[in-house]
């Protein structure tokens, strides 16, 4: 069932490399390039392809292996390059474009300091969502910690739904969740605000201004 419905989820991207400066951090959660990437060293996004052996660098031939680096669920803006850049910047970072089953990202009735409203991701039965699995060192994890505010904003766990990457094999990621203090999801009539359903200008008109953390 899984791969049956992997060729309508991921499309197939053919870029080759560009520059990070056209994917803007905001509004938020900013821009991402579509399929899996890789952010080199230099700053620059290079399209990443599937293969045998892993994954194939589009740009440059390279073959990619990930499986000595973390892997976290990305559905916000920490999928978006330019985001990345100001984190790690001179570091090199792997995306891969992944299906997400049974939850879905959803708008926290919080605002991030910078003012916008956030997102987390919360239990959602018969939905399925295209995010990416961000594949990063051991050092980038705790860098990650420490912008992502966890324990506090946000809470790094295994992910409990099923990630499904492009290449057909299942992952098995950490993800960050809003904590019920901090980054508690937005209710409209009882029921969790997605991000796929609510646009990001209506949702800053119902989160108080008050609400930055």
């Amino acid at each position: 069932m899984m791969t049956a419905f992997k060729g309508s989820l991921f499309p197939p991207a053919t870029w080759k490399s560009c520059d990070t400066s056209g994917f803007p951090e905001s509004p938020y959660p900013g821009t991402r390039p579509v399929g899996s990437w890789r952010l080199t060293p230099t700053g620059n996004l290079h399209g990443l392809q599937h293969c045998v052996d892993g994954w194939v660098d589009r740009c440059s031939g390279q073959v990619i292996s990930v499986a000595d680096r973390h892997l976290v669920l990305g559905y916000g803006s920490n999928l978006n390059p330019s985001k990345l850049v100001s984190k790690y910047g001179g570091e090199e970072v792997f995306v891969l474009r992944s299906a997400v089953v049974g939850w879905a990202a959803a708008w926290c009735n919080a605002r991030r300091s910078q003012g916008d409203v956030v997102a987390t991701v919360v239990p959602a039965p018969g939905h399925v969502e295209v995010h990416g699995v961000i594949a990063v060192t051991r050092e980038q994890l705790q860098e990650m910690d420490r912008w992502e505010g966890h324990p506090q904003y946000y809470e790094r766990q295994r992910f409990a739904g099923t990630v499904l990457l492009e290449n057909g094999e299942t992952a098995s990621p950490e993800v960050y969740l809003g904590s019920p203090g901090k980054r508690p999801p937005l209710l409209l009539g009882g029921q969790p605000a997605l991000c796929s359903e609510i646009s990001h200008d209506v949702v800053e008109r119902l989160v108080p201004e008050g609400s930055r953390s």
